[in-house]
């Protein structure tokens, strides 16, 4: 394992380059707010990087076998841009695992993602959560676009929605004519906490192969069992920590999958004081 030196910072744009066979550690903490990061690594190199700030566009390459974790928390609307961009794109065998956050209070954020498997048996892995309040608007525009044959797909959002809060998520699959063997999932689940969210779930399938692995999508969103909460009540707990405990039950998967023990602490934190 290596220390991260490979790093450039132009005047409003940061780029980090990781040489061949290189494992980086500890993780890369991003704090500075550039607008533009650019990571490229070559084959069979390693990095964690953390964006503690979300830049307006983050363009990432990843050569033949990479494996980049990549962990954005949005817990701080000072350090946030209304829209983000994230393009990726993936060769032979490279595997990126996204694990994207947001539990700002900043109004209006729109998130735009495009995954690009280019090279056969590149892996693509998004994990997101978020939580949304009052009259918060939050947009998700996902792509994942499959064009060698034997990529794979998943992606798995979780999210909390209170007041008069929107969430608009569009999460589309492309299946290329010569993508056969392509195994794509995408999933969203949303816990409804009050009367007057509204939830507008658009998921794409668009597929020109048809020997494939898999390529499906699935949506949920439900309010929390009164049961639940009556018993739990009942029990002792009152109604504000019944639904930080029921909250973070629903949240707990996507927040386990996190590689960093110190972000897992982060985003519970958030949670407990309620965002």
């Amino acid at each position: 394992m290596k220390e991260l030196q490979s790093v450039l910072m132009y005047e409003d744009s940061l780029f980090i380059h990781i040489p061949k066979d290189i494992k980086i550690e500890p993780p890369y903490i991003n704090d500075s707010k550039k607008s533009k990061v650019i990571i490229y690594m070559e084959p069979y190199s390693q990095l964690t990087y953390i964006g503690k700030t979300q830049a307006e566009l983050v363009e990432i390459h990843l050569d033949s076998g990479a494996h980049l974790y990549l962990i954005n928390l949005d817990g701080n609307p000072e350090n946030t841009n209304n829209e983000s961009n994230i393009l990726l794109s993936l060769k032979e065998e490279a595997i990126s695992e996204l694990f994207l956050i947001d539990l700002s209070k900043k109004e209006g954020i729109k998130r735009n993602i495009k995954v690009s498997l280019i090279g056969e048996k590149a892996t693509s892995k998004i994990r997101g959560l978020y939580l949304l309040d009052k009259n918060k608007q939050l947009q998700y525009n996902i792509i994942q676009n499959h064009i060698a044959p034997f990529t794979a797909s998943h992606l798995v959002y979780k999210g909390i929605l209170r007041d008069d809060a929107r969430l608009i998520f569009k999460g589309e699959v492309i299946i290329e004519e010569d993508a056969e063997g392509s195994d794509a999932y995408q999933a969203s689940h949303a816990l409804i906490l009050g009367k007057n969210p509204t939830l507008d779930f658009t998921p794409i399938l668009e597929i020109k192969n048809n020997n494939l692995k898999r390529c499906t999508h699935g949506t949920t969103a439900g309010k929390i069992d009164e049961e639940m909460l009556f018993y739990m009540n009942s029990r002792g707990l009152d109604k504000e920590n019944s639904l930080r405990l029921i909250s973070e039950g629903f949240l707990r998967d996507i927040i386990d999958e996190i590689p960093e023990e110190f972000i897992k602490a982060e985003v519970l934190k958030i949670i407990e004081t309620g965002g």
